[in-house]
C-alpha cells in the first residue's frame, strides 16, 4: 500500500505530507482553504485524486482484505479524524461506493467493518439506481458470518426501498433471483411483502413467475402476503382453481398461478399447519 499521511494548514487546506500546500502553490487562499459538506477543501485535488484512487484499490477489489481496510482507516483516523466520514462514504463514476463493492463481491469482512464505523450511508443510490440494501439480496450469502454481517446491513438500511429503474425492492430482487436465505432476512427484517414495482408485480408474483416454488411458500407462510393485488395487466399471483380440477382432490384449498400455470395446492393437515404442494400443469 502506498505510504501516506494528512496534513492540515491552520486554513483546513489538505495536502499529503512532502507535497506543497496549493496556497502556497500560488492557489487563491479562498480556493485553496474552502471546504463545504461534501468533503475537504476544493483547493487538495491532487491529495484526493491519490486518496479516491487508493481507498478504492484497498477496499473495493474482489480480493480486498479487512486488515488492510483496517490499517488504512485507522490511519485517516488518527491523522485527520474530519476525512473519515467522507472517505468511507467516496463515490466513484458510477456511484458506487466501497460498500457497494464489498457486497458485491460478497466480501463480508470488509462489509462489517465498513458498517462498524457507524459512518456509512447505507441508503446511497449508485447510478444503476441500487441500494447497498438491494445489491445484498442478490448475494448467495450462506454462511452464518456471512448472514450476520447481511442482517447487520438491512437492520441499518432502508429495505423496502426500491430501485430506480424498475421499482423493485430488495426482497423483490431476492425473490427472483432464488436467494432463500436473504429472503428469509429481509423477510425478518421488515420486508413488505405487498409492495409492487412498476409493473405492478409482488414478490410473490417474482416467485411465481420464476418458478420459485420454495420462496412462494415462504412468503405465504408469512400470513401477510394480500393474493387479490393485481399487476397492470390485471393478473394476481394466484386465482380460484377451476371447478373441474378441485373436484379430484379432497378439501383442498386451491390456487392456479396466473403467472407460470403452476398449480399451488394448500393441503390442511391441522389448524396450525399447511403442505404446499406446485406442480407444473
Amino acid at each position: 500500500m502506498l505510504s501516506w499521511s494528512f496534513a492540515a494548514c491552520d486554513k483546513q487546506c489538505w495536502c499529503l505530507t512532502g507535497t506543497q500546500c496549493p496556497e502556497k502553490a500560488g492557489i487563491g487562499q479562498e480556493r485553496a482553504c474552502r471546504g463545504d459538506r461534501h468533503g475537504p477543501a476544493t483547493g487538495g485535488r491532487q491529495v484526493l485524486v491519490v486518496l479516491y484512487k487508493e481507498w478504492f484499490r484497498v477496499s473495493s477489489q474482489k480480493e480486498s482484505q479487512a486488515d488492510t481496510v483496517r490499517l488504512y482507516l485507522r490511519h485517516v483516523g488518527l491523522t485527520t479524524p474530519t476525512l473519515l466520514p467522507y472517505v468511507v462514504n467516496l463515490t466513484d463514476g458510477n456511484g458506487n461506493m466501497a460498500l457497494h463493492y464489498s457486497v458485491s463481491h460478497s466480501n463480508f469482512p470488509v462489509v462489517k467493518l465498513l458498517l462498524d464505523t457507524g459512518l456509512c450511508e447505507t441508503d446511497n443510490v449508485n447510478k444503476a439506481g441500487y441500494t447497498p440494501v438491494m445489491l445484498a439480496a442478490l448475494t448467495a450469502a450462506e454462511s452464518a458470518d456471512d448472514l450476520e454481517v447481511a442482517q447487520q446491513l438491512l437492520k441499518l438500511g432502508d429495505v423496502n426501498a426500491r430501485s430506480r429503474q424498475a421499482g423493485q425492492t430488495a426482497l423483490m430482487l431476492a425473490v427472483s433471483h432464488g436467494r432463500v436465505a436473504m429472503v428469509k432476512l429481509l423477510l425478518g427484517c421488515g420486508a413488505d411483502v405487498n409492495a409492487q414495482d412498476r409493473e405492478g408485480s409482488t414478490a410473490l408474483m417474482c416467485a411465481s413467475e420464476h418458478g420459485h416454488t420454495h420462496i412462494a411458500q415462504l412468503l405465504l407462510e408469512t400470513g401477510r402476503c394480500d393474493i387479490s393485488l393485481t399487476d397492470k395487466v390485471n393478473c394476481h399471483a394466484v386465482k380460484p382453481m377451476p371447478a373441474c380440477l378441485s373436484a379430484h382432490v379432497e378439501s383442498p384449498q386451491l390456487f392456479i398461478s396466473a403467472r407460470c400455470n403452476c398449480l399451488i395446492n394448500f393441503i390442511q393437515l391441522s389448524a396450525s399447519s399447511e403442505q404446499l404442494i406446485i406442480c407444473c400443469l
